[in-house]
């Protein structure tokens, strides 16, 4: 296992002997901190578990984009430009905000087929009676059960929506997790990069709708991603402000964060920056 970091300097990764990847991009100072503290330790030990190597992005792909005010995630799209990347057979892209489980499988063992993208749909986790009580907490409304299955599937319409993308499905997927082969999809990518940015979503949507249309979704178990986010709404209605009430949060808070990484093998906190802040690196001892 290698972790190779890719910056000004260092923009082609050298040979190694493993044929998969797992990459990531870690822009900024407080991202590379979180990232280094408290996802960077399981990363290597699983890494080292599975044979994978480690590449961390740590400047912009597009050195234009910047000045544009677009967020960092948009770069995952430009992973294939990255001199040496397709010396890999199969790369694991990985948000920077996850923590890897010690009770996680090998991720390309389940992602045999070249030809598809790998990815989980997001919130699939959840049954539909756990999505119901989200939304009901998410908006602080009462939604009837007979009307529970369309007000999720409008929620998806609405993103979709949000971002200009005219579909005839609702599945969006959680492209914070992909595995997929970095020779392929190369003109995909660069066309999805090229849209703008509309909502905090980034390039999710659009992502989504490409994999669905093409039909070359790999559909990944949610334990692969599971969204730290959905389990804090169903147990706290929002962020404490009372320093009392806090202290109470956090240690309730971080008695869910040991028992769903336990439930899991990824735990991603896409939509739970400020849960994230809380944690050091004795929690995860």
């Amino acid at each position: 296992m290698t972790t190779i970091f890719i910056d000004k300097t260092k923009k082609i990764i050298p040979t190694t002997q493993n044929n998969t990847a797992i990459v990531t991009i870690v822009i900024g100072d407080s991202y590379r901190r979180l990232w280094e503290n408290l996802s960077r330790p399981s990363w290597e030990r699983y890494a080292e578990k599975i044979k994978s190597d480690i590449i961390v992005i740590t400047d912009f792909i597009d050195k234009k984009a910047q000045n544009n005010n677009r967020s960092p995630a948009w770069q995952k799209l430009l992973v294939h430009k990255i001199g040496g990347i397709k010396q890999y057979e199969k790369i694991a892209w990985l948000d920077s905000d996850i923590i890897v489980s010690q009770n996680a499988l090998n991720i390309f063992e389940f992602c045999e087929d070249p030809s598809l993208i790998y990815v989980s749909v997001s919130g699939s986790q959840a049954s539909q009676a756990v999505k119901h009580r989200y939304y009901e907490k998410l908006y602080n409304i009462t939604i009837k059960p007979d009307w529970a299955a369309i007000f999720i599937a409008e929620e998806a319409k609405k993103i979709f929506d949000l971002h200009e993308i005219e579909q005839n499905h609702n599945t969006m997927l959680n492209t914070g997790v992909l595995v997929f082969s970095p020779s392929k999809y190369s003109e995909m990518f660069q066309d999805i990069y090229k849209r703008k940015e509309l909502g905090r979503l980034y390039e999710q949507p659009a992502l989504s709708h490409e994999i669905v249309t093409r039909n070359i979704l790999g559909e990944l178990s949610p334990r692969f991603n599971w969204e730290f986010a959905l389990c804090l709404r169903l147990y706290f209605a929002d962020w404490p402000t009372d320093d009392q009430k806090r202290q109470i949060y956090t240690l309730s808070y971080k008695h869910i964060f040991r028992n769903e990484l336990d439930n899991c093998y990824f735990l991603h906190f896409c939509g739970a920056q400020k849960a994230l802040e809380l944690l050091t690196s004795a929690d995860l001892e």
